[in-house]
């Protein structure tokens, strides 16, 4: 595996991931969020979640949402936010 698919390793840049890359990857996330039409009463899965924006996007639309990543770091983050989002 490549250096940055060692997930393992990403648990030690989650803030970083969170204040560089993730507003980069929310703009892509907004587009297909808004093409898959969620709201209440719908589900998504969000795999290699990273730090949680996109799933913490679909969760303000009202869907039922579940976001998973291999990381620790990245898995603990998600959970945080999505505490602080409630």
């Amino acid at each position: 595996l490549q250096p940055d698919q060692r997930f393992a390793l990403w648990s030690d840049h989650v803030r970083v991931y969170e204040a560089v890359f993730e507003p980069l990857t929310d703009r892509f996330a907004r587009i297909a969020l808004d093409a898959l039409r969620l709201g209440p009463g719908t589900r998504c899965l969000d795999v290699a979640a990273g730090s949680g924006g996109a799933a913490l996007m679909a969760a303000r639309t009202g869907a039922e949402v579940v976001a998973i990543d291999a990381a620790e770091g990245m898995a603990a983050r998600i959970a945080e936010r999505a505490c602080a989002a409630k």
